[in-house]
């Protein structure tokens, strides 16, 4: 999976560029604030339909223009493929596959798979549950594009039901048992989804992490469910479900005393161990960062293991993070196969020999 070209018209700070690209890595060099990273964003909207940091579609016009419009051609198992994106300010849309028109940015999801490392991602581990569930949920959804309509409906029900928990409806107690039957239906779909992918994925992070220790360190990973049970990666889904709405229910005078939903996937977490300890309690930094990149270097290869094919990878400006020995392993296993983007401010020693380099100036590209 690469792509070959791409056209970008008024997308963030550039008004009309056409880049064709190499199967290989590519190297976007210049300034801070040129336009390294929209490039980047570009691409990645052609695959997950959003933002790189949930910035609001309309942000990503250029500020004097009314729309923007990105069209690639993305080679897929030897065939060509067109990625067209259309959107204004009046957020109309179209989204277009091979000539066939789409409803929704999630019609994306699937179809052309990137995996994103940003100097951001190395909070990973010691950052708050939200991101680790977020990591998750974005690689599950590229896996199993409807499990993001389950994580959307899943949320307009807590949203629907922490509403609820404010009011003081005489029908309150029966209208929580509508929403509790609904939350539990998806709660446990989507906690068995995570469960079963990262059940996949710490097999390859385990691996990843022991050549980059030299076989030094153990790294295991837990996923952290409210459900008492304690080995719920056994459950059935519909053990699971059963068990969701049991709790559900011995929650609700917690509940309602603090107005919100205190259980269910959206207070789920993932816990990453080395040598059976904490990683984001006890780890050094050496450690957290080589956690998380053996849990991105586990991302392409779950990819390559479920789909066949590895996905288009973009660094963010992440190399320079990196001590010798972990960048030099990064490079390693991307050189000659996988399609790489990669932004610096610098063209340094270790991207001696790549011949794909871009220069950003000020929204422009100089080849």
């Amino acid at each position: 999976m690469y792509i070959k070209k791409i056209h970008v018209n008024n997308f963030r700070n550039y008004k009309n560029i056409d880049i064709e690209f190499k199967n290989d890595i590519n190297i976007f060099l210049g300034n801070n604030a040129q336009g390294k990273t929209n490039l980047l964003e570009a691409i990645y909207f052609l695959s997950l339909g959003k933002s790189l940091r949930n910035y609001h579609k309309d942000d990503l016009i250029h500020w004097d223009k009314q729309y923007f419009y990105i069209k690639s051609i993305v080679n897929i198992n030897d065939k060509d493929n067109t990625i067209e994106i259309g959107y204004n300010r009046n957020n109309r849309k179209v989204i277009k596959i091979n000539g066939v028109e789409k409803r929704s940015f999630n019609d994306l999801l699937g179809f052309f798979n990137v995996v994103i490392f940003a100097p951001e991602d190395l909070l990973l581990v010691k950052g708050s549950p939200s991101l680790r569930r977020n990591f998750l949920d974005q690689e599950i959804s590229q896996l199993v594009p409807y499990y993001s309509k389950l994580l959307s409906d899943y949320n307009k029900i807590v949203i629907s039901r922490n509403k609820i928990l404010k009011s003081n409806k005489a029908d309150l107690i029966k209208t929580l048992d509508i929403f509790d039957e609904q939350l539990s239906n998806l709660a446990s779909e989507i906690i068995k989804k995570r469960i079963d992918t990262l059940d996949k994925l710490k097999i390859l992070a385990s691996l990843t992490h022991r050549k980059l220790t030299d076989n030094q360190e153990n790294l295991t990973i837990e996923y952290l469910s409210y459900l008492p049970e304690r080995d719920i990666q056994k459950l059935s889904k519909q053990q699971i479900r059963e068990s969701i709405l049991l709790n559900y229910k011995e929650n609700r005078k917690k509940d309602l005393e603090i107005r919100s939903t205190s259980i269910g996937p959206h207070r789920d977490d993932i816990q990453l161990n080395i040598d059976n300890k904490n990683v984001r309690k006890f780890g050094s930094q050496g450690q957290q960062r080589t956690t998380v990149l053996s849990l991105k270097l586990a991302e392409l290869e779950l990819f390559m293991s479920q789909k066949g094919i590895y996905p288009v990878l973009l660094l963010d400006d992440v190399l320079s993070e990196l001590d010798e020995k972990r960048r030099n392993y990064l490079i390693k296993n991307i050189k000659d196969k996988i399609q790489t983007f990669i932004t610096t401010t610098d063209k340094e020693d270790y991207l001696a020999g790549f011949g794909n380099i871009f220069n950003v100036n000020n929204g422009n590209i100089i080849f």
